[in-house]
């Protein structure tokens, strides 16, 4: 029987049929891919002999994409995309895998043609992609590959962890004992082979749901995403001049479900800081200065409402004021309270990938991009363990001690590796897990020794140790501190002051990116007061009775050397109270006594929080589950690839003009595209279909649903979008930026697309017309004559759409407009754009009329005869007529014409504006011609055909925007006027 064996990439499947074969028989091949060999060797699995056939891919092998007609951006409505056909396909070349950060130009096609040539030499499949969410949907890809090839295959899937490379050279300084090295690899790569040969013998069948939970993300990543990113590229690219590093008109201002929450993060704290104003507060401190040390006591303001550890302070001078003057009219200090506990300093747990990045990002400032690069060329190499990854938390089948033994030789944490295994140390401690399971891969640790190789640089040096330190560092004990915590009360004011010693330092001597700072302070006893007095005092008094009781027995001298200094608080006590001596020298022995060497009102200004960070960044990504341990670092470098945010040399980011206006956009029009709720609620859905707890189809009906209707009141209130962007950049000039976006006096609502306004607006030749604002996605529009010099938008409304209309279209306003260069009045009315077409060019008669008072979008033509009218403005009205209504309404138009009319209709329809304007300049060098003085005495017609053959007419079409312009315009036919 012979077996397809397909794993995610060629240096799994080298390895794992090193190990089947155990390195004997095995022939190895070329494929169709240079990249993708295959590897034969015969096997027996549960006792059937099999040929084995191993192969690879290199990630994901096919791509999600929209239908042929779907792909260009000015070919439908991004609205439509969100039930668009989609489908999967073997693209030709393979820009970026999921392994590889670099240019990859394996052609996926050859691949596919591998696999379909070796399928149908083969009954059954089995299936080596990693055990995640991901891995499970390239197996299924393989599977539809396969099975087109041949549909009597057998699949089955094998479940392992993440390989160790045994076979890796290993150099190393100062290395223990040869043999020792080589049975600790043995140990190793035996464990190894065990799990290998029992996945193949314990095959099972593959998960569905995974496959579908990332189906479903997929197909819910394109959808939203082209649509909004056609929508707001289409909208704003060319209607404003965005200062960016690459060519503005090659900009593309691209939206991601899990890109722009990133970017809401980065733009959230950006506002916060700029929001904050500073305010003073005021805050009272004391400090103790002894032979022991220093102790500095914070005001616990409200310790009583349980604020305990907090350092108080008011925004309130005087209030703050009044409290000072208290405590220092009575400056006595009373120990209220004394803490002493043990307290422990976790190690951390087990390395995933985000541990990894944010870590990388702290201690070396690496970006989270670049560690991702790195961690992959140390895995390619077998130095760590797959670098993505969700667990935390090591399986107690896995062998720690064994890898352990491997640095025992490392110069720097050599030694502390022989601790660990050390059991007379007691250093040794079980990792703690960190509660994450991805059931794929094991947490991130060292798989092979190195003091450095010679092609590695800084980064990889830097990323290595911190693997195997941390490593180490999560099967150390924690370490023990002592911490004491005094609290003293003052006029009724309480404050503390902490100290700290470290007992053991235990995992802290290995990992050495964290410390724990420990403080002394004096040492004190519950009870003891103080009063701040004059030392003079204190030492006359305290001297005169030592000499006293020195005179009455020469047994006192020991007191002479004990009580050198008498705390004035006994003696007044003693003076006031007339307690017994015995009882003063009882106290003397109990407690100890200090003098506050200050007390303070001290001011200070609130400060606001720090930008985000690139590890602050990571963190709320993941707990707002945004993006996978796989891609978020994708999201973030795309923040900076877009020109929506920066970083600083501290790693901290900044939302650039552009990222801040997008943001600003859509919080204006009331949804919260930017923050992560719905991102949120998408991968909760997804885990749902990973557990079998919602289909596919259900989720992608409601996902898709909920964020159509955010995309299509998105580009209702596009004018929000326009105006936040106008705040940070100014109006390009360029054509298509005025002519379609730029927004101006609104005439109606668009009768086609029923969603946006209809305004007038004039372009950069200054011609007006009357268009949609949801232009490109609807590009209904009428231009108004070229005569027209001047265009207003009135407060009046038709008076034949005002009743029908409400409350959904309400009626259009009319416009007043002034001509220019014909014979023509001064002032024209044009009323009723596009949803009840009633031009009236006019005030009595009307060009055109409406025949009743509904007029519901149809037109009726009265009778005209062809002296009634200048032919240049009755075809720019034809023209204009016609590009406004539907194509059915046509025969309406024809009804209301005379007869002689409906060959000019017809020809319009079919004409572009270019060719009836050369049409009216041919006609007038035939009036010149002929020296014709009146309209009626030209076949309108004969001349239209006859000169369309003719010299002149192609020239003059030709030459259309000199001629056009130049000549055209200055026609003034002579009319004659019905009266």
């Amino acid at each position: 029987m012979n077996v397809l064996n397909v794993a995610e990439k060629p240096s799994v499947a080298k390895s794992v049929s090193t190990i089947l074969s155990r390195n004997q028989g095995m022939r190895v091949r070329e494929g169709r891919s240079r990249y993708n060999k295959i590897f034969e060797f015969n096997y027996t699995i549960r006792g059937q002999p099999c040929h084995m056939l191993f192969t690879s891919v290199t990630g994901h092998l096919m791509e999600l994409e929209f239908e042929e007609r779907y792909r260009k951006w000015h070919a439908c409505d991004p609205a439509d995309l969100y039930q668009a056909p989609v489908h999967k396909s073997v693209p030709e070349v393979h820009i970026q895998d999921r392994y590889s950060l670099t240019l990859s130009i394996c052609d996926k096609k050859d691949i596919k043609r591998t696999l379909e040539e070796e399928a149908r030499r083969c009954q059954w499949l089995v299936l080596w992609l990693d055990c995640d969410r991901e891995g499970e949907n390239i197996a299924f890809e393989v599977v539809d590959v396969c099975t087109a090839a041949n549909r009597h295959l057998t699949i089955k899937r094998a479940r392992f962890s993440a390989l160790i490379d045994r076979f890796g050279v290993v150099s190393r300084v100062n290395m223990v004992a040869v043999s020792s090295f080589f049975s600790f690899q043995c140990l190793i790569a035996a464990a190894f082979d065990r799990e290998i040969h029992q996945a193949v013998q314990n095959l099972v069948e593959p998960n569905k749901w995974f496959a579908d939970a990332v189906d479903a993300r997929q197909e819910i990543d394109l959808r939203i995403g082209a649509s909004f990113t056609r929508f707001q590229t289409m909208l704003m690219k060319d209607a404003f001049i965005i200062d960016t590093a690459t060519d503005d008109r090659k900009l593309v201002l691209s939206y991601g479900p899990c890109q722009f929450p990133t970017l809401g993060f980065v733009v959230e704290r950006y506002w916060e800081i700029q929001a904050h104003e500073p305010e003073e507060f005021w805050s009272i401190n004391c400090s103790h200065k002894s032979d022991e040390g220093i102790a500095n006591f914070s005001w616990m303001l409200g310790c009583n409402l349980n604020s305990f550890g907090r350092r108080g302070h008011l925004f309130d001078y005087t209030c703050a004021a009044i409290i000072y003057e208290m405590c220092i009219e009575e400056p006595t200090a009373t120990v209220t309270n004394i803490r002493q506990q043990e307290k422990l300093k976790y190690p951390p747990h087990p390395l995933n990938t985000i541990e990894l990045e944010k870590r990388a990002s702290r201690f070396f400032r690496m970006s989270s991009e670049h560690t991702m690069k790195v961690a992959e060329e140390l895995y390619q190499a077998g130095f760590i363990s797959y670098p993505r990854t969700e667990t935390d938390n090591f399986s107690s089948r896995t062998d720690l001690h064994t890898i352990v033994q491997e640095q025992q030789g490392h110069p720097e944490w050599g030694i502390y590796a022989q601790r660990l295994l050390d059991p007379g140390t007691g250093l040794w401690r079980n990792p703690r897990g960190g509660g994450h399971d991805d059931n794929a891969h094991p947490p991130i640790h060292p798989t092979k020794f190195s003091t450095g190789e010679s092609g590695w640089s800084q980064d990889h040096h830097k990323l290595y140790e911190l693997v195997v330190r941390h490593f180490l560092a999560c099967i150390s004990k924690p370490a023990v501190g002592a911490e004491t915590i005094v609290e003293i009360d003052i006029a009724g004011e309480l404050f503390s002051a902490s100290g700290r010693v470290i007992l053991e330092k235990n995992y802290l001597d290995v990992y050495r990116y964290e410390s724990w700072g420990g403080s002394m302070i004096p040492t004190y006893n519950i009870g003891q007061q103080q009063r701040i007095i004059y030392n003079i005092l204190v030492f006359v008094v305290g001297y005169l009775i030592v000499f006293f009781l020195h005179i009455i027995s020469a047994a006192c001298h020991l007191l002479h050397v004990l009580f050198i200094v008498i705390p004035v608080r006994f003696l007044m006590e003693f003076h006031t109270q007339q307690i017994p001596i015995y009882l003063i020298l009882i106290n003397y022995y109990s407690y100890s006594i200090f003098i506050p060497t200050t007390l303070t009102l001290d001011s200070g200004v609130t400060r606001p929080p720090p930008l985000l960070s690139e590890a602050d960044l990571l963190s709320c990504m993941d707990k707002e589950g945004i993006g996978t341990d796989a891609t978020m670092h994708d999201h973030i470098k795309k923040l900076l690839d877009r020109f929506y945010a920066t970083k600083d040399a501290n790693t901290r980011f900044t939302p650039t003009n552009l990222g801040e206006a997008l943001v600003m956009g859509y919080d204006d029009m009331g949804y919260k595209l930017w923050k992560p709720y719905l991102r949120a609620v998408m991968e909760r859905d997804m885990k749902s279909v990973s557990e079998g707890n919602k289909s596919k189809a259900e989720v992608l009906a409601t996902s898709l649903q909920q964020m159509k209707a955010c995309f299509l009141d998105a580009r209702l209130n596009k004018v929000k979008l326009l105006e936040a962007m106008a705040i940070f950049f100014e109006r390009s000039s360029r054509s298509g930026g005025d002519e379609h976006h730029a927004t101006g006096e609104i005439v109606r609502r668009c009768g086609l697309c029923q969603e946006s306004d209809m305004v007038l607006k004039k372009n950069r030749d200054g011609n007006f017309m009357v268009g949609c604002l949801g232009f490109p996605q609807c590009r209904n529009a009428v231009w108004l004559p070229g005569s027209v010099s001047e265009a207003v938008v009135t407060t009046n409304t038709c008076n034949f759409c005002t009743p029908v209309n409400p409350p959904f279209l309400p009626g259009s306003s009319k416009i007043n407009y002034c001509s220019r260069g014909l014979n023509l009045p001064s002032l024209v009315q044009f009323s009723c754009v596009l949803r009840c077409t009633c031009f009236k060019f006019w005030e009595n008669p009307c060009l055109f009329s409406s025949p009743n008072s509904c007029c519901q979008g149809l037109t009726n033509l009265p009778n005209i005869s062809l002296n009634d009218r200048s032919l240049i403005e009755f075809l720019h009205c034809i023209k204009t007529l016609v590009g406004a209504l539907p194509v059915k309404h046509l025969d309406v138009i024809l009804e209301g014409l005379p007869q002689e009319y409906d060959p000019i209709i017809c020809l319009l329809v079919t004409m572009q504006i270019e060719e009836i304007e050369g049409l009216i300049l041919a006609r007038e060098l035939r009036l010149q011609k002929y020296k014709k003085k009146s309209l009626q005495e030209i076949p309108l017609i004969n001349i239209m055909i006859e000169n369309w053959d003719t010299k002149e007419a192609p020239q003059a079409r030709e030459d259309f925007p000199m001629l056009l312009l130049g000549q055209v315009k200055k026609l003034n036919f002579e009319t004659v006027h019905p009266n």
